[in-house]
């Protein structure tokens, strides 16, 4: 329930006070959980310390005839909701249920679900929950929760049956990092903080790391030669040398994720603009290659088909997903080829009683040899779709920073990322502003792996853009040029303003990572009063006035207790509020200035 009055008095105090470093772990497992895939990677710190590139992978995730080091996002639980299958298991196991358990109504499935923390305008609420194949919802902190505790002791397996080093794990001296988008919002974080919770995975054993800056720790390891550029005088320059800015598009199943960062002096990674991006991935393209195929087929038949026959159907889905990444600029092939199953065609004939290919050719289509033969400029165009929302971004990023002719140069990643047609149309866009494209090999899995260097060594970022406003709702003494009339009261033959929006940071703030800031003191607002309740707020206006301004997001809440009132020494009690936002969380700490006593926590928003 959002406060509707403020609990809390001000006094500004600036200061500022380093944080505790973390101890350093003996062995980082990262978890990358992906819209269409997902899988993890650990390395442990002698090997780190030896050859950071020596990060692995497990490479048995199998379907059929094929073998990948990641997974599909897929996730089967049972009645009593715990987990039966993850990844391509969990598809084949999905369609032996109603054969093998009479209690199949009642299994739960969900595939392809984070994007359901992506939200453009509103806040993603901290009980948001996630459809399953059947309409049932579940929270979903649980259901990621799931994810990470399959993968987490997945891990664990593997280290004990494959590494002799395993006699050496110990849960307290392991790093769990789980990638995120940059872009998505704070509660989305304190959501996979939850899941991870969920997960046995303490707090302090937990890091959240931004999916694009990961990318660009891992680019920074590999071999100069990748990331060799012209400089104006057309020597030739190493793209991640000190004073050098890198953009960084992680084009990933669901969403866009773009961050710019500069290198140190001493190569660390500052960012110099907030990240940004938008539901741009490579799942839209294969979207509208099935909704062409809805207009082909019906509804009514692709819903039959989805039901009875399960497991051709996610062999279509990998189908679409595989010919989709062979799409270039300069295909050879003058078609678009998806396999059909033949049960899909029998449905057809049998419900519209049509004659199957008479029906393609009116679409434009073919079918021969169990395959339907889409022209190339059809998924062309669906291509495009996607890569103008993808260059128009990058174009306002680079037009926003003024930084157009400064831009050493754009590096993308992700699963997206491997389309040549992708790449190059990104090329052709910069080319006339002279900044080159590179695309690292392994770029799928530079964000995962770049999740095990960071967890290593968080230190190699050293600052951050921040995305909105923060602050705290508070009362203060009405000023009419800034407080809204109507919020007002007086009390004590002053009038006060209430739900005033006291600002800590600001929108595309530069914050130094590992400081808090320690700048703000609050009064209770009554004499008696033994409990604040310190309320936070974002916004997406560089000066909110209040908290119930438009875009003014209210994400978390906590207690801090007050010392009994003592008129006889008359000691001013107040609560010292100091915010790290340079992490890839909101991190606050409230001290009582009487008695010392400090509380801390992640938000739960």
């Amino acid at each position: 329930m959002l406060p509707s009055t403020s609990t809390l008095k001000v006094t500004p105090v600036p200061v500022m006070a380093k944080a505790v470093d973390k101890t350093t772990p003996c062995l980082v497992v990262a978890i990358d959980i992906g819209s269409f895939a997902s899988g993890y990677a650990w390395l442990w710190r002698w090997a780190y310390e030896e050859t950071p590139l020596a990060v692995q992978t497990n490479p048995h995730w199998q379907h059929g005839s094929r073998v990948s080091q990641k997974t599909l996002t897929a996730l089967l639980l049972k009645p009593d909701k715990t987990i039966a299958a993850f990844g391509y298991v969990a598809i084949e196991k999905l369609c032996t249920l109603e054969q093998n358990h009479k209690d199949h109504e009642d299994w739960y499935f969900f595939q392809g679900f984070k994007m359901t923390l992506h939200r453009k305008k509103e806040c993603v609420d901290f009980n948001q929950t996630i459809e399953d194949y059947k309409g049932r919802h579940l929270p979903a902190s649980f259901v990621f929760g799931c994810v990470i505790t399959y993968f987490k002791e997945h891990a664990l397996s593997h280290f004990k049956v494959n590494n002799a080093d395993y006699r050496d794990y110990r849960e307290s001296e392991t790093k769990w990092v789980v990638t995120i988008p940059a872009i998505w919002t704070d509660s989305a974080k304190s959501i996979m903080r939850e899941a991870a919770r969920q997960a046995n995975i303490r707090d302090s054993n937990l890091t959240i790391a931004l999916e694009p800056e990961c990318a660009a720790i891992y680019c920074q390891k590999l071999p100069h030669g990748q990331f060799l550029v012209t400089a104006k005088n057309l020597d030739k320059k190493y793209a991640f040398e000190p004073g050098s800015t890198v953009m960084v598009v992680d084009m990933g199943g669901g969403t866009v994720d773009i961050t710019t960062v500069e290198v140190n002096a001493d190569s660390s990674l500052k960012h110099v603009h907030k990240s940004g991006g938008g539901a741009w991935g490579g799942m839209r393209v294969n979207d509208e290659v099935f909704n062409m195929l809805l207009g082909v087929f019906g509804h009514e038949i692709f819903d039959v088909f989805q039901v009875k026959n399960k497991m051709d159907f996610i062999d279509m889905q990998m189908d679409v997903e595989t010919q989709k990444r062979q799409v270039g600029p300069h295909n050879e092939q003058e078609y678009f080829r998806v396999q059909i199953s033949q049960e899909l065609v029998l449905l057809f004939k049998q419900i519209k009683g049509e004659k199957f290919k008479e029906v393609l050719e009116a679409s434009g289509l073919s079918f021969m040899n169990s395959r339907l033969y889409i022209p190339i400029q059809k998924v062309f165009a669906f291509f495009n779709i996607v890569i103008k929302d993808i260059c128009e971004f990058i174009t306002d990023i680079l037009e926003q920073m003024q930084l157009i002719h400064q831009v050493t140069a754009v590096v993308v990643v992700g699963g997206f990322a491997n389309s040549n047609y992708v790449t190059d149309a990104i090329r052709d866009n910069l080319a006339s502003r002279s900044i080159p494209v590179i695309r690292p090999d392994d770029a799928e899995l530079s964000i995962l792996k770049g999740a095990v260097l960071f967890g290593h060594n968080e230190a190699i970022v050293t600052s951050r853009i921040m995305p909105r406003t923060y602050g705290v709702a508070c009362t203060m003494e009405y000023d009419k040029k800034r407080h809204n009339k109507d919020l007002t009261f007086r009390d004590g033959g002053k009038v006060w303003a209430n739900t005033v929006f006291r600002k800590h940071v600001t929108i595309g703030q530069s914050v130094t990572c590992g400081e808090w800031i320690v700048d703000k003191d609050y009064y209770p607002a009554d004499a008696n009063q033994t409990v604040a309740t310190i309320y936070m707020f974002s916004s997406d206006k560089t000066d909110p006035s209040h908290t119930t301004d438009e875009g003014c997001i209210f994400i978390g809440q906590f207690d801090v207790d007050f010392p009994p009132r003592d008129d006889e020494r008359n000691v001013n009690r107040a609560v010292s509020v100091s915010m790290r936002f340079g992490g890839t969380e909101i991190e606050v700490k409230a001290t009582n200035t009487t008695t010392g006593k400090t509380y801390f926590k992640y938000l739960k928003m």
